[in-house]
């Protein structure tokens, strides 16, 4: 039995400067950034997509990407520049490489 799927993870967060749309509150939006990754027995194997979302600090109130107006697209953009993906999720293809280097460097020198 292999448990494998998929989970997201917060990568990265900033304030945006926008004024909230539902409560008029300024300077109070933050925009979070997720990273969904593939998962084998729930440790990461590799990252697949980036996703966001927004919550007012003052009435907290969330909006998905596809709420967003043009001034929280740009803020968006500009987290997600910053957000920068862990190493730690790519752990499944770093240690198949290991082991592909470890098998290739054990059969040389066993043909020494």
């Amino acid at each position: 039995m292999i448990i494998f799927g998929t989970r997201s993870k917060n990568i990265g967060s900033e304030q945006a400067e926008v004024t909230c749309g539902h409560c008029e509150s300024n300077n109070s939006i933050w925009v979070y950034i997720y990273r969904s990754y593939f998962h084998i027995f729930w440790v990461p194997a590799f990252p697949l997509w980036r996703s966001s979302a927004s919550q007012c600090s003052h009435c907290k109130q969330v909006l998905e990407e596809y709420q967003y107006n043009p001034e929280l697209v740009k803020a968006d953009k500009l987290a997600r520049k910053n957000a920068k993906t862990p190493w730690w999720m790519w752990f499944w293809l770093l240690a198949l490489l290991v082991l592909v280097i470890a098998i290739s460097l054990t059969s040389i020198f066993t043909k020494m």
